[in-house]
């Protein structure tokens, strides 16, 4: 690739007006803010959109484990972000439907204020505290990222508010936007961005595991995804959902040079605008 453009151009008002971002991340270069201007502009359809704060997705889902091997599920999953702005102040929740195969039945589960839940087939309630439902727990906070993750393809403006350092590097086959992202609370990752040439649209997104740190021994400490060095996401066919341009699947690969997807999505159904229509408490039906 060729080295970063670095022209001063001046930062789009509305980026400068509404930025947020952490301290710990160094300042943006004008001219990525500007390409990222017109990602999200075009995503927005000339369109003042709010932030996209949840959303109910309903798709088909081919899950490839390596203990378990292949799982093919039509699934639906509500997601609210945090939104400590709200009164009263709003908890991340999340509450997946699919057809489980571990329980050979349609089963609901998720998180909500009150911790970890599943509803059976039977409509029963449990909660997952003890060590056996470990394995829903994992399935759970696995689902609670991708949607995270999910935030900034479904809402091109949350890398702008959770990006640092961000450079735009023009290479022969499009443009590469790169940076440092927030992610999973407090953890600073490493990100691509590719757009191709003569595309309006990227189709594939990059994040580069922190480095561990040492600890007062000097040795380096186990990260939370230590055996995960980089995740990647590549999408493609971007259509319209209620006035929102959306990739319309998603393949999620775990390493640098992805041979087969650990994770497979394609999107039948998604909605954002209202968010009684997002139904993520275990009392929810």
């Amino acid at each position: 690739p060729t080295e970063p453009q670095t022209g001063e151009t001046q930062e789009p008002a509305p980026l400068r007006r509404s930025r947020i971002r952490s301290a710990e991340l160094p300042p943006n270069h004008g001219d990525a803010l500007a390409f990222l201007a017109q990602l999200i502009a075009s995503q927005r359809g000339g369109e003042d959109f709010p932030t996209v704060r949840g959303f109910r997705m309903e798709f088909d889902l081919r899950d490839f484990n390596p203990e378990r091997g292949m799982n093919q599920l039509e699934v639906r999953v509500d997601y609210r972000a945090q939104d400590l702005n709200a009164d009263p102040p709003a908890l991340e929740s999340i509450r997946l439907l699919a057809n489980d195969a571990t329980y050979n039945e349609k089963v609901s589960k998720g998180l909500d204020d009150a911790g970890y839940w599943l509803r059976d087939g039977k409509g029963k309630l449990i909660t997952l505290e003890s060590k056996e439902y470990a394995q829903d727990r994992e399935a759970i906070d696995d689902t609670l990222i991708f949607s995270k993750d999910f935030l900034l393809l479904f809402d091109l403006d949350q890398i702008r508010k959770r990006a640092g350092g961000l450079k735009l590097m023009r290479i022969e086959t499009g443009s590469l936007l790169v940076g440092q992202l927030e992610r999973r609370q407090k953890e600073i990752w490493k990100f691509e961005l590719f757009v191709p040439k003569d595309k309006e649209f990227p189709t594939e997104l990059v994040l580069q595991l922190p480095q561990k740190k040492k600890n007062p021994d000097g040795e380096k400490e186990e990260t939370a995804a230590s055996s995960l060095q980089y995740l990647i996401y590549q999408f493609g066919e971007w259509q319209t959902h209620a006035g929102r341009r959306l990739p319309s699947f998603i393949d999620e690969f775990h390493g640098r040079s992805p041979i087969a997807p650990r994770r497979s999505v394609d999107v039948k159904r998604f909605l954002w605008r209202d968010l009684s229509e997002v139904k993520t408490s275990r009392n929810d039906e």
